[in-house]
């Protein structure tokens, strides 16, 4: 052999063989020359932590936005992976075609995660409702193979993007969501939906707005409390309905707040007919539920939990609503254009279930019942059998007549709902009053004869004109009996012997701007006119305050205090203590131990915290304990 330029080789073809026998050989010694200097072999792992694999194993369309493993598997075993990545509307359609022949449960999921990822990423409804169509096959078509299973990880995929797609389907460009009849297409195939409310109470004209509740976020409550299950969770939005103001009109739907925001729940109902699948038209129906209601569902003998948010329509009813800026206002306001003294309903009235009724303290509102309300309807067998009322009042006004208000609000509520008492429940209605509405609490459960008759007015009941409109508004507000339907009654830091708060300086301050109903004025000046020794000249002059009516010393404190509770209605106390000192001497801030106690309550649970205990942990967990003791239950 011979170089180009003729020159003799040096080195000939049988001297390199020997030098280097093989080329495979040169390979290996390169091979082990990299592997020890520390370069990745083309299989291998690597150590990252639990945190970080168990969150790459776990991701998936809904939760990150990626295929899950599982659909991946699927992919990769059909050879479709590389395709699904470059093109994947035609991956789908391939994988449909398998899935159809065979309707492995499997690869029903894949097919749904991966339909539900395409859809995100071309934002196209015909392949949010395959996610849907294809998820709920693998929960419930009765020719899917393979047993379903709880412990795996693709049951609970299969269910949030049931969930998620249904949502993101039904939601128009506006972002609200759409319950309407209609044909839809799908990838292969159409879909035709029938819209039907056959768990939600109201029509289109009460609520016909709904939003979806995964979009929106929480603040200012402790937990966010969700039911977990099937279907797309929603905040059903009322109408600006009109209160109807004459008592004998009025409707279950009066009582509930106009623009009032309740959970609703979105279920797709697929009518698989045996050996049906796409491609070809096939039925379904979307069924509108209120979780107050309906639990759970039964689809083709099966039990399924309804998907709900608890929480966020609580939130979204408070956002920037004017409740909060009347809690002051309305201490020193007699009478408010904002928010009329009543019943409210926080959910449409459902029969059955015990009203368990919220009654605020002073400068406060019903909205400072929201973390109570939230965390007792967090507990599913409270939900099944209360239902949760609210009282809003002129916390400035005497307590007596603000007691009036809640007493006449009451009795006309459970008249309005049940005008043929039927309804059993409402009259085992529990009240819960915190502070000053504790005490509104307690002027419904005892019985006052004329003791504060004789304290306001002259004469004796028997003397007065039984004919004077207004003597006759006096003689509802100052003569008390026990209203029969209410069973319990629940005090948190109530004040019973009065606080020594209203013995301040600037509590007295206060009261000179303070402005009293005018029907109250009215009475007691028409009463001096007509007889001048009718009625207490200083009461004509001053109508006192809550605040002064609270004085330890005050007559009316002195005489609610001795008054006893009648014996048909049980009594549980909770009572909060500031500080590790001894409960005996201790105080809230606002209320002493001593005025709190109160004596033959069932239970005195003491908190250690201040005044406004309403929204603690414990209290609520105190309320749940009465509230299952009230039901024959003990607490779990």
């Amino acid at each position: 052999m011979r170089r180009v330029d003729d020159t003799p080789l040096l080195i000939s073809p049988r001297r390199i063989a020997w030098l280097f026998p093989s080329i495979s050989f040169v390979a290996a010694v390169l091979t082990a020359a990299l592997s020890s200097s520390g370069c990745e072999t083309p299989v291998g792992v690597k150590r990252l932590g639990r945190e970080s694999v168990i969150h790459d194993i776990r991701a998936d369309a809904v939760d990150s936005g990626v295929a899950s493993q599982f659909s991946i598997q699927v992919l990769a075993r059909n050879d479709l992976l590389d395709r699904y990545r470059g093109a994947p509307e035609d991956a789908l359609r391939d994988l449909y075609r398998k899935v159809v022949q065979e309707r492995a449960r499997d690869e029903l999921v894949a097919l749904a995660e991966l339909s539900f990822l395409t859809a995100t990423k071309l934002e196209s409804k015909k392949h949010y409702l395959a996610a849907v169509v294809t998820s709920y096959a693998y929960l419930f078509h009765p020719e899917s193979r393979g047993a379903l299973d709880p412990y795996d990880p693709r049951f609970r995929i299969a269910a949030d993007v049931y969930n998620s797609a249904l949502t993101e389907f039904l939601k128009s460009p506006s972002g609200d969501i759409t319950i309407a009849d209609g044909v839809h297409e799908l990838p292969a195939g159409s879909l035709e939906i029938r819209a039907s409310r056959p768990g939600f109470p109201w029509g289109p004209k009460e609520f016909g707005r709904f939003l979806p509740a995964y979009e929106f976020a929480v603040r200012g409550l402790r937990t966010r409390n969700r039911n977990p299950g099937l279907g797309a969770p929603l905040i059903a939005v009322r109408g600006p309905a009109g209160r109807e103001e004459d008592e004998d009109l009025r409707t279950a739907a009066d009582f509930l707040p106009s623009r009032a925001k309740i959970a609703a729940t979105a279920f797709l109902r697929i009518d698989w007919k045996a050996g049906q699948s796409m491609p070809g038209r096939v039925s379904s129906s979307l069924e509108l539920y209120a979780p107050f209601n309906t639990i759970e569902i039964d689809v083709d003998g099966l039990k399924v939990p309804l998907e709900a948010d608890l929480t966020v329509p609580i939130a979204y009813t408070l956002q920037k609503s004017s409740i909060w800026r009347i809690e002051l206002r309305a201490l020193f306001s007699g009478e408010s254009t904002e928010f009329k003294p009543g019943i409210f309903l926080t959910q449409p009235y459902s029969p059955g279930k015990i009203p368990v009724v919220f009654v605020h303290g002073t400068a406060s509102s019903p909205a400072r019942w929201a973390e109570m309300f939230n965390g007792l309807q967090s507990y599913r067998e409270l939900r099944e059998k209360y239902q949760f009322w609210g009282f809003i009042y002129n916390t400035g006004n005497p307590i007596i007549y603000s007691a009036h208000l809640l007493r006449e609000a009451l009795e006309n509520v459970v008249r309005t709902l049940d005008p043929q008492g039927k309804d059993s429940a409402l009259r085992r209605m529990v009240l819960i009053g915190h502070s000053q509405g504790g005490l509104l609490t307690k002027l419904q459960t005892v019985d006052s004869g004329n003791i504060f008759w004789n304290a306001v007015v002259s004469g004796g009941e028997e003397e007065r004109d039984q004919g004077a409109d207004q003597e006759n508004l006096l003689r509802r507000v100052l003569i008390v009996r026990p209203l029969p339907f209410v069973a319990r009654a629940v005090f948190i830091s109530t004040p019973h012997r009065g606080s020594f708060m209203s013995r301040k300086w600037y509590a007295k301050f206060g009261s000179l701007f303070y402005k009293a109903p005018k029907k109250l004025l009215d009475v007691s000046r028409n009463i001096v006119v007509r007889d001048p020794t009718g009625i207490r000249k200083d009461l004509a002059k001053h109508i006192p305050t809550s605040v002064e009516n609270m004085h330890p010393e005050n007559p009316f404190m002195v005489a609610l205090a001795n008054l006893p509770i009648a014996p048909s209605v049980k009594v549980n106390s909770i009572v909060a203590v500031k500080g590790t000192g001894p409960v005996e001497g201790g105080n809230d801030g606002i209320v002493e131990y001593k005025s709190a106690h109160i004596e033959g309550a069932e239970s005195e649970c003491v908190i250690r915290w201040g005044h406004s205990c309403q929204d603690h942990p414990l209290t609520i967990l105190e309320v749940r304990r009465i509230l299952l003791e009230h039901l024959g239950q003990p607490a779990k």
